[in-house]
């Protein structure tokens, strides 16, 4: 995948059919994928290859990505790599639409049905019996955290920067987030990019590293309510009322 490649600003949905859901896992692997992460040959880990300016670490296809809980302390890591945290998930009341529905579908067993007019016998409306919706995925800022992470020696920091370069073509201040939903559908959230930070240590000589942090906060939604089926009007009724 291209650094600087941007996904369609709209869902590629079609209207009148179901969709699928989104919940947080699918973001995770979204802000990785976008990124440019991409499962290697052993489909144990995600890595991004062809990074300008940087070798991957012996035996590896690309650069490493890992993915880490905010208070988790991940050890022996290879060096370079990026950490993807989600440090934060925020309801976004300002985005909620109560009693939206993404789709009206007809629900499974349901059978077409006329509704006509009880004295002159016209059809006035065709349809199903029963029809499956879902309810509208509530919203939420998921704030992540994308650390970079290189050794360096004699102040050298060109791997750091190049992958800090190639970070902030691909997430730069508004950019969207590809996710796959559970129909295997893609859909695209608006994103920002917010506060670049650089955290070096060194604890000893032979351990020098380099680290930049890039928030990246995303307007997300979660799928949180199951799909369900009401049943339709079938027949009218006319109520002839004497004076």
């Amino acid at each position: 995948m291209p650094h600087g490649f941007r996904f369609p600003r709209q869902d590629l949905l079609e209207p009148g059919t179901r969709t699928g859901e989104v919940l947080l896992e699918d973001f995770d692997r979204g802000v990785v994928v976008t990124l440019g992460g991409e499962v290697n040959a052993a489909e144990d880990a995600y890595v991004i290859k062809d990074v300008p300016g940087v070798s991957a670490p012996p035996e590896f296809e690309g650069i490493p990505v890992y993915f880490a809980f905010p208070d988790e302390v991940l050890q022996d890591l290879i060096l370079p790599c990026w950490v993807v945290r989600r440090d934060s998930i925020t309801p976004a009341m300002s985005r909620w639409h109560q009693g939206l529905h993404p789709y009206k579908i007809p629900a499974p067993g349901a059978v077409a049905v006329d509704v006509k007019n009880p004295i002159t016998g016209e059809v006035t409306a065709s349809g199903f019996s029963k029809y499956e919706q879902k309810t509208q995925a509530a919203p939420f800022d998921l704030l992540y955290n994308i650390q970079i992470r290189a050794r360096y020696r004699n102040n050298l920091r060109v791997p750091a920067m190049k992958m800090l370069t190639f970070t902030l073509r691909q997430y730069q201040p508004y950019t969207q987030v590809l996710v796959m939903d559970s129909e295997q559908k893609r859909r695209s959230y608006d994103a920002f990019m917010e506060t670049p930070s650089a955290q070096d240590t060194q604890s000893n000589v032979e351990d020098r590293e380099i680290r930049f942090n890039v928030t990246l906060r995303v307007e997300a939604e979660l799928d949180l309510n199951d799909p369900f089926v009401q049943n339709a009007m079938t027949e009218t009724t006319l109520n002839l009322q004497t004076i």
